[in-house]
């Protein structure tokens, strides 16, 4: 009976860290996809004002 109480135990505190574990990861990795997202979406907004600023330069000297 002991025994059998412990394995229940057991295996709902693995199974409540199996959730625990996913629910953190749902909530970290869209946290860091969007991070990753904002970076690019950063790096490429910068590279396109330079494009649009060397043509500007460019239009203006011509």
């Amino acid at each position: 009976m002991l025994h059998w109480l412990f394995f229940c135990i057991l295996k709902t505190y693995k199974f409540g860290c199996k959730v625990i574990y996913i629910v953190l990861k749902l909530q970290i990795f869209p946290l860091f996809f969007s991070l990753c997202f904002d970076l690019c979406n950063s790096s490429l907004s910068a590279k396109s004002r330079e494009h649009v600023g060397q043509k500007k330069v460019g239009s203006i000297t011509k």
